[in-house]
């Protein structure tokens, strides 16, 4: 069966694709600094570091597509027994209350995000600098992804229970 994706589910994939390659990035760094150190006994010098910006990158660009494949934590003890338009309606109500909060967190990120850009932000190694600027603009960018998935699944939501449950 051919299941066309929506414009949105392209971004998430788009985002999943980032995810990943954060994730093999920083596994395939931390290998070349293991080998290094059992050769050498010293470590690669940026290899923390690049690791830990490689992190937030990861969490930011798999928000997005983990919610549109509902694999958060999620307790259904209570909504589990409430018919169908009511579970609808507290999502929607945890759904707005979630774009609220990423909202709130895309603002204060990207005001930290251009500022550590505008001073071009790094973090000091033992012989180096490592930049940190980029990541603390993708953070920004990944809470973004993750309010228009929101809206989305708000959308989603209206849809059915007007459609569903007409109010007139």
């Amino acid at each position: 069966m051919d299941v066309k994706k929506s414009k949105w589910s392209i971004v998430n994939s788009g985002f999943a694709l980032i995810a990943i390659a954060a994730i093999i990035l920083m596994g395939v760094f931390t290998t070349i600094d293991v080998i290094w150190r059992w050769f050498s006994d010293e470590p690669v010098g940026p290899v923390f570091s690049m690791c830990e910006t490689l992190m937030a990158v990861m969490v930011f660009a798999a928000l997005a597509p983990t919610q549109e494949a509902g694999g958060h934590i999620s307790v259904t003890i209570l909504t589990s027994r409430l018919n169908e338009k009511w579970r609808a309606a507290l999502e929607l109500v945890s759904l707005t209350v979630c774009l609220l909060f990423f909202a709130m967190i895309f603002t204060q990120t990207l005001k930290d995000g251009l500022w550590a850009y505008g001073v071009k932000s790094f973090r000091y190694g033992d012989f180096y600098r490592f930049p940190t600027w980029w990541a603390r603009l993708f953070v920004p960018v990944g809470a973004l992804a993750m309010m228009g998935q929101l809206v989305a699944e708000i959308k989603g939501n209206l849809y059915f229970l007007l459609k569903r449950f007409p109010t007139g």
